[in-house]
């Protein structure tokens, strides 16, 4: 829209018409001084003035001060002729004060006006002379008196002081039209730029944006890229609101453009519009105040948008849902802001606190030897294009140590494909790490232990080879330094008979310290293992503090080695020790474990068989001359050995029937057992009860405990069991993988029914934890009991008194475990 400047009349002041009516009121008084007979005319004149003047202003919309100065001036032309003709005739004096009328008609009024003023007095004289000429009119010159003379010159000169205040005015007037219409000019250039950058600006914005009036009529319209409005601009052009739009979006809008308009800054709010191709689709709408007269409303198609957002809502809900459910601990890598967010399994599993935090908190806690690699493969994950990571690293804990995890994640990325986000899981892998290592120990010692054998096959009896088959293999299985010392010639003096160490130059200065000296057995901690025939184990500890302990000749050592630990065991031949076998750990604060100890007393138990071998086949060498001392000796020694047989054999029963684990009868012998006491009780009328109990949820305890514990806990559940059944003929037997069975002589239900109850409440003072149990945090028991009367002719068998606590037991299970069901198998004889 281009504004034009209007043509405009020229601005008169309202003092001018005041000047005027001035003047018209001075000639009104001098026709009343002077009395002249037309006075009445003359006032009459001035009032119908008046009434004019005052109605073309009142009536004038449209240059109103115009038209009241063209009457004002044009009546007053009138009445100074008419003062003229009856006071003092054409010849007047005021006839230079007419004159001084037309001049200010001229200037005043325009030259238009002025011409026509002009025409009409110079008409008006030639008129007077004509008719004068004529004798139609007889214009005499008169003489009044000299004052009105005088008066008429005052008038004159009044007049002239009048139009030149008149003129002032105008001038005035003019110079403020001038600057009002130079101002008037800059604005409107200043609103066409204006115009011409709002049209651009509305045309670049992606947003649809209309003008609006109070009433919600379009004024104006500009539909933008993102706008998708279903509607042509020229369509929108003086429409309402309620034309386009639903009646709901319609109330909103109204609304809005209410309170724009009363001052409360700008409204936002969303509407629902139905499109013709699309169906219903969203816009957000905001509505500024440009001023009283009107509005700007920007409308965007935000559909997709809360579309994308409610679908992201979703996700994040998913993901919040999968976080807490999950036993893994999630994370969220935010790329754009580089910082991390963990779930709550962090702390549960790790011990750290659920933090949100820079990316720098997952690599300080990854293990300093694999942060190269994660990093690598991090990186090649987000360059890459597939998006997904995974990599097995250790990461600390909150305590300080290390865990094994499995990570693995996805990279997100935006629209341009650059990475924003990635997400993953970390799960722990300790335990399977650490049953893999096991695993792998356990059959490096297998293989060692097999090589060693055939070593020692390869050497004989060679006692001296042996010694340096037994070290090497002891350093392989377990590590470090190892060294042998055995009983010397002299009596309570020991000398080291091998050494060795990966190290040469460290197994040669254990040799120069102590290869060649007799050492006393009461010093040292060899001679401890001498003395009492029990292993000695240290952990945990600096070589100076352990040096001490050590003879005095391995000081040195000490001085240049740093120990952390110490395994000694004895060389056991039949109860008497002929040798220590010691290890030193000089290399890692690893503490020697059980399974080290037991595997370094295997070692021990072989070498000291294969010396004592070694020292029978010398002997019998040294003797073989000697052959009837040599079979005393011999027979001596068969005597012996049969006697070690007899108490082996005697082992070996012991051992056939009993449970290596924990030292109760095993299913053999109970079976065996249970038929003898049921013939017993068969003989004397007596009571036999039969007890069946099995440790619940078992498996859970091994799965989450290990079976080492596991282990443990058979053993402190059967020493429960040893500790309460002590009577004789009372039988504790292990009847299967964690089930227990008793065999109770002569013992009523109501004793047994007291027993359990006992059974129970000492497994529980034993406060054995179980957290993954379903039915209590400790160890717990499902008990079945079986008690009979046995007469001579009923037919109670092992089987079906065994079935009958089984069901029992069975029943006990399906109860909710950790109760006992008692039965009486003498009521279904009855």
């Amino acid at each position: 829209m281009t504004a034009t400047t209007p043509r405009t009349r020229p601005k008169l002041s309202p003092w001018m018409v005041v000047l005027l009516f001035e003047v018209i009121a001075a000639l009104g008084a001098l026709q009343l001084i002077y009395d002249s007979y037309s006075s009445w005319m003359w006032f009459l004149g001035m009032v119908l003035l008046a009434i004019l003047t005052s109605m073309v202003y009142l009536q004038g919309k449209k240059d109103r001060m115009y038209w009241t100065s063209l009457t004002a001036v044009s009546g007053m032309g009138i009445m100074l002729m008419v003062f003229m003709a009856s006071v003092t005739g054409v010849f007047s004096p005021l006839l230079g004060a007419w004159m001084l009328l037309i001049g200010a008609a001229w200037t005043l009024l325009g030259r238009k006006m002025g011409i026509l003023y002009t025409t009409l007095a110079v008409s008006s004289v030639v008129a007077l002379v004509v008719l004068q000429q004529l004798k139609t009119l007889h214009l005499e010159f008169r003489h009044p008196p000299p004052s009105i003379w005088l008066t008429e010159i005052v008038i004159l000169l009044t007049a002239l002081v009048l139009q030149r205040a008149m003129f002032q005015l105008f001038q005035r007037t003019e110079e403020e039209v001038r600057v009002a219409s130079q101002q008037q000019e800059k604005t409107n250039r200043a609103f066409e730029t204006s115009e011409a950058r709002n049209r651009a600006i509305l045309e670049s914005l992606p947003d649809s944006v209309l003008r609006l009036s109070p009433e919600g009529v379009v004024l104006d319209a500009s539909m933008g890229e993102q706008g998708n409005l279903p509607l042509r601009e020229d369509l929108l052009l003086r429409k309402k609101l309620q034309d386009f739009l639903p009646p709901q979006s319609t109330d909103q809008s109204m609304q809005a453009i209410t309170w724009a308009l009363s001052g409360y800054g700008t409204q936002t709010y969303e509407m629902e519009v139905k499109h013709p191709s699309e169906g219903n689709r969203i816009f957000e709408s905001r509505v500024v105040a440009l001023n009283q007269e009107g509005v700007i409303m920007f409308l965007r198609d935000v559909t997709s948008r809360r579309n994308s957002e409610r679908d992201l809502r979703d996700s994040y809900e998913r993901f919040e849902i999968v976080s807490k459910v999950t036993s893994e601990v999630m994370w969220e890598w935010d790329l754009q802001n580089d910082t991390l967010w963990w779930n709550e399994n962090l702390a549960l599993v790790f011990g750290h606190e659920r933090t949100s935090g820079q990316i720098d908190f997952w690599d300080q806690h990854v293990h300093p030897e694999d942060q190269a690699e994660v990093r690598r493969s991090t990186r090649y994950a987000l360059a890459g294009e597939d998006p997904h990571w995974a990599q097995e690293y250790r990461f600390r804990r909150a305590d300080g140590t290390y865990a094994h995890v499995f990570d693995r994640g996805i990279v997100l990325r935006d629209a341009k494909g650059n990475p924003s986000r990635m997400i993953g899981a970390m799960m722990d892998i300790s335990e399977q790490k650490r049953i893999e290592q096991e695993r792998a120990e356990r059959l490096y010692r297998m293989e060692t232990l097999d090589r060693l054998s055939r070593e020692l096959a390869d050497v004989g009896l060679n006692p001296d080879a042996a010694m340096q088959v037994i070290v090497k293999n002891s350093v392989r299985l377990v590590g470090d330094l190892c060294m042998v010392v055995t009983l010397a010639e002299k009596p309570g003096q020991t000398r080291l008979a091998a050494a060795h160490h990966e190290n040469p130059d460290l197994e040669q200065q254990v040799h120069f310290l102590m290869g060649n000296r007799l050492l006393s057995m009461n010093t040292g901690i060899s001679g401890e293992v001498f003395r009492t025939g029990q292993p000695v184990v240290l952990g945990g500890i600096s070589g100076r503090e352990v040096r001490y302990r050590f003879k005095k000749e391995f000081g040195p050592f000490f001085e240049a080695h740093e120990v952390y630990g110490v395994l000694a065991v004895p060389m056991l031949v039949h109860g008497k020790v002929t040798g220590v076998i010691t290890l030193l750990r000089t290399e890692s604060s690893r503490p020697y474990t059980t399974e080290d100890q037991t595997l370094l007393q295997n070692l021990a138990d072989r070498a000291a068989l294969t010396l004592s071998n070694a020292r029978l086949y010398e002997e019998n060498a040294q003797q073989a001359e000697m052959l009837r001392e040599a079979n005393a000796v011999l027979e001596q020694r068969i005597l012996e050995r049969t006697k070690e047989l007899a108490e082996a054999n005697e082992l070996l029963t012991r051992l056939a029937t009993q449970d290596g684990l924990t030292g109760l009868s095993n299913r053999r012998h109970f079976d065996e057992l249970l038929a003898l006491e049921i013939r017993r009780a068969g003989r004397s009328n007596q009571y036999l009860t039969l007890i069946l109990c099995d440790i619940d949820f078992f498996k859970l305890y091994n799965d989450n405990y290990g079976h080492p514990e596991g282990d443990r806990c058979l053993k402190e559940v059967a020493a429960v069991l040893k500790n309460m059944f002590r009577r004789a003929g009372d039988v504790v037997a292990r009847y299967g993988g964690e089930e227990f069975a008793m065999v109770l002589p002569n013992t009523a239900p109501e004793q047994a029914q007291l027993l359990v109850e006992r059974i129970q409440e000492l497994l529980h003072q034993r406060h054995l934890p179980h957290a993954h149990s379903k039915v209590s945090d400790r160890v717990t028991l499902s008990i079945g009991v079986a008690s009979t009367c046995i007469h001579d002719h009923d037919p109670v068998t092992s089987e079906l008194l065994i079935k009958t606590a089984d069901e029992a037991l069975y029943d006990s299970k399906h109860s909710g475990r950790n109760r006992a069901t008692y039965r009486v198998l003498q009521e279904a004889f009855i």
